[in-house]
Order: C-alpha cells, then structure tokens, then sequence
C-alpha cells in the first residue's frame, strides 16, 4: 500500500483538475496532485520523455522496463512489463529485460543489446559511462537519438525512485496479467 494518500477527483485541486478529467488517474498523478505546482511541470516533461517521439515505441519500452527492473522498481517494472508486451517483445524478451534470465540469449539484435548495456550502465551508479559505449550506441543510433535516451532512462529513473520511496501499488489489472502469463512480481 502507499505510503502517501492519493487525491481523489473531488479532492483535487481545481489546477491540475485535467489531469482528473477521465476519472481518477494513476498512482504517480493522484500522489503528485498533493503538490499541484509540481504536478503541472513534472507531468508535460515525463509525457515528452516517455511519450511518442523520434524513438520507436519497442526501443522506449526496452529502455524503460530494463531501467526500472534494474532499479528494482516493482510498480515500473510490473507496470511496464504489460505495456511493453503491446510492442513485438517475445515473452523471453520481456524476462530477460526483467533481469530474469540473460540478455543476450533472447534474441535481441545486436543494436538492442547494445542499447541494454548503455542501461545497464545507467543505472550501474555514479560517474559517466564509458566512452567506448558511448561511442559504440551513437554510431548505431545517432547523437539526437543518444540524447533522446538519456533523457527517457533519466525520466524512468526519477520515476522509479519516487514510485518505490512512495511505495505506489502496481494496477490489479497488470497484476493479473503478469499473473495469467506467468511473470514474476
């Protein structure tokens, strides 16, 4: 359970109210409500780092959810975990970005697991990553892409910290999925 309450549509603050407009929203948005001045910048800022982009939807999940089980994040990690399975990740994929078997037997191509190394290392701890790595993902991907994956695993890393600090509580409805597929949780 959550450690903070979560604002109901009614309770919450008439400036973030569209944030409420389709009824109650998540866990990150009613939690977040409880500061509205932040909700109003923090929110537009996760939507351009996680949302569509230059970056195919398959490359973001694969950033996101090896990010977020990297940091043990249960809430991202089980969340994204059925959000990536909408991308054309294979149910071993889908695991080996859990951290639940190796990587390099799920049958990533070779530029994937390039990107899951640079995740790895992003989320290894302080100090820059290698300049080989470096090097190695802007010539598969390109600098605009490069800067693009920061920016979305920095997100998922902000995300992850508050979702666990926060203890926020993974939908029933992802749980039951995880659950009817067979993944850990």
């Amino acid at each position: 359970m959550s450690t903070i309450s979560h604002i109901q549509v009614d309770e919450a603050p008439l400036s973030v109210r569209q944030y409420f407009a389709n009824g109650q929203p998540g866990p990150l948005t009613s939690t977040m409500a409880h500061v509205p001045e932040l909700l109003q910048v923090t929110m537009p800022f996760i939507g351009a780092a996680l949302g569509p982009s230059s970056i195919d939807f398959r490359t973001k999940e694969i950033i996101i959810l090896r990010t977020s089980a990297s940091m043990g994040c249960n809430y991202c990690t089980n969340t994204h975990t059925v959000v990536a399975s909408k991308t054309d990740l294979t149910d071993e994929q889908l695991r080996a970005l859990r951290g639940e078997t190796n990587y390099s037997n799920a049958g990533f191509p070779a530029h994937e697991e390039l990107l899951i190394e640079w995740c790895d290392a992003m989320t290894a701890g302080a100090g820059p990553i290698s300049k080989d790595l470096m090097t190695k993902l802007v010539e598969a991907y390109g600098e605009a892409a490069t800067v693009e994956f920061a920016l979305c695993s920095g997100c998922t890393l902000m995300l992850n910290r508050y979702a666990t600090a926060l203890q926020l509580p993974t939908a029933n409805a992802h749980l039951e999925w995880l659950d009817n597929n067979g993944f850990n949780r």
